[in-house]
């Protein structure tokens, strides 16, 4: 199992869970995904570190004392493939607050020749044209032979329950574009 987180203080946590949860199979590394390897900035949210991101993040009114940068080494998907050779990758999980197209684009070589079955992507339909929306990443998916679906959201509420009913997953056509901020997708090979 590979882990890449670039926040230190968050990295620190990751670690010491995995140490005292014995996860001897997790590889975890102190660094970002991007489409570029180098030096990158992660801009966090002290409110909320989970909202840290490789975007800058607009002006939204946060405070300046909520926000700090630190520097951080960033890699690409397609580089941390050829330095680990790892083929057989059964689930790819990115979370990277409106960053997702651009690890994609950082390991295009490993999704095409690695083609892991399930790949799982936080939707980030944000008002910002540096981030893509969630039918850009799932059309280039659907080219590659993926099947995409969205993931009941948590919490539910009374939308949600009634188009999910007692459904995981629903199935999502290429040419809908999804009118939600935030979510999961779903991309499988095979049709579920």
């Amino acid at each position: 199992m590979f882990a890449f987180e670039p926040n230190p203080a968050t990295f620190s946590v990751l670690v010491l869970n995995s140490l005292l949860n014995n996860l001897g199979n997790l590889h975890a590394f102190n660094c970002a995904l991007a489409d570029q390897p180098g030096i990158a900035t992660l801009h966090i949210n002290q409110t909320d570190e989970g909202l840290s991101s490789l975007h800058k993040p607009a002006d939204s009114g946060t405070a300046p004392a909520e926000q700090k940068s630190v520097m951080v080494t960033a890699m690409t998907l397609d580089q941390l493939y050829d330095l680990y050779s790892f083929t057989r990758v059964q689930v790819v999980k990115i979370d990277v607050e409106g960053y997702e197209w651009q690890v994609i684009q950082g390991g295009a070589r490993f999704f095409k020749e690695c083609a892991p079955p399930f790949i799982v992507f936080e939707v980030n339909n944000m008002d910002d044209s540096r981030v893509s929306d969630d039918f850009v990443i799932r059309n280039h998916f659907h080219a590659m032979g993926y099947h995409a679906y969205l993931i009941r959201p948590w919490p539910a509420n009374a939308d949600s329950e009634e188009q999910f009913r007692d459904k995981a997953v629903l199935p999502l056509a290429s040419d809908v574009k999804l009118n939600i901020g935030y979510g999961n997708i779903l991309l499988s090979k095979h049709v579920l």
